[in-house]
C-alpha cells in the first residue's frame, strides 16, 4: 500500500501485537482485554490502551 509505518497504527491485544508494531515503526493502540495471555499490558509500552473498542476513533481522531 506504500504508506509510511509512522501513519499506520496496529491495533491489538497482546505483547506480541505490541511488539511487532513497535518492530516496524508503528503506533500500537492496544486493549486491555482479548488475547493477552494474562500479561499486564499497563507495563507494556504500548503508545495508548483503551478498555473498549469504541474508544479507537477518539485516539485515531486526536493523533492526526
Amino acid at each position: 500500500m506504500e504508506i509510511p509505518p509512522e501513519n499506520c497504527v496496529m491495533v491489538g491485544d497482546s505483547m506480541n501485537d505490541i511488539k511487532a508494531a513497535k518492530a516496524a515503526g508503528m503506533p500500537v493502540v492496544c486493549l486491555t482485554y482479548g488475547y493477552h495471555q494474562g500479561a499486564d499490558l499497563s507495563k507494556s509500552n504500548a503508545d495508548v490502551l483503551l478498555d473498549d473498542f469504541s474508544q479507537l476513533p477518539n485516539f485515531v481522531c486526536k493523533s492526526g
